[in-house]
C-alpha cells in the first residue's frame, strides 16, 4: 500500500521546524490567493521529503509548476490582488508568527472526480 511504502522511505528523512511569518500572494486572471510563506529548518527539509516522495510517486506532479513546487499555506482566496492587499494589511497588524515541527504525514485519499 502507499503508506508501507512511504512508512519504509520516510524513516530515512528527519523531521525539520516550519515557521510561518511572511505572507505572499499568487495572482490569478479571475482571482488572487493570499498565503504564509514558511521557512524552513534544516533549509532543504521540505525538499528532501518531497524528493523522497517523488521517487516513491514520480506521477503525482500537480503541484508542480515549471518543475517547482512553491512551499505555502493557503489562507484565503480573493476576486482580485486590491481586495486581497487590503486583507493583508489587516492581517499583518495582529498577526503572531507560528512554528511547529513536522515529523509525520498523513495520508488522503480521493475517490475519483471528488475534490474533497
Amino acid at each position: 500500500t502507499a503508506a508501507t511504502l512511504l512508512r519504509e522511505a520516510l524513516q530515512y528523512v528527519s523531521p525539520f521546524t516550519v515557521t510561518l511569518n511572511q505572507f505572499g500572494y499568487f495572482g490569478f486572471k479571475q482571482s488572487a490567493m493570499l498565503y504564509l510563506e514558511p521557512l524552513f529548518t534544516p533549509p532543504n527539509g521540505l525538499t528532501r521529503l518531497l524528493e523522497v516522495i517523488t521517487l516513491i510517486f514520480p506521477h503525482c506532479t500537480d503541484q508542480l509548476r515549471n518543475g517547482k513546487y512553491t512551499a505555502h499555506m493557503s489562507l484565503s482566496r480573493f476576486k482580485n490582488v486590491t481586495q486581497l492587499q487590503a486583507a493583508k494589511s489587516l492581517i499583518e497588524n495582529t498577526y503572531e508568527t507560528i512554528t511547529f515541527q513536522v515529523k509525520e504525514i498523513y495520508l488522503l485519499s480521493r475517490i475519483k472526480g471528488d475534490p474533497f
